[in-house]
């Protein structure tokens, strides 16, 4: 997360959960970058609640498609029947 931090201009907030958004005052637009390791769920959640919230919402899906591949794997493996 410091590295994206580090591309943002001084004064912008930086919000790393949705409580901390949901307080925000006098914020009318939202980019929402997601770490690369980050699942798409929790991407989507985030989404979804940003767009309750802000009247723009630009989100850059920046979620490796390796590691999405490995965390359905991993997912299913998971429910798979003992």
């Amino acid at each position: 997360m410091k590295s994206i931090i580090s591309y943002i201009e001084k004064g912008v907030s930086v919000f790393t959960s949705i409580a901390e958004f949901s307080a925000a005052k006098g914020v009318r637009k939202a980019g929402i970058v997601a770490q690369t390791t980050q699942s798409f769920d929790n991407l989507m959640t985030f989404v979804a609640a940003a767009m309750k919230r802000f009247p723009e919402v630009r989100v850059f899906n920046t979620i490796c498609n390796a590691t999405a591949l490995r965390q359905q794997e991993s997912t299913g493996l998971a429910e798979w029947p003992t």
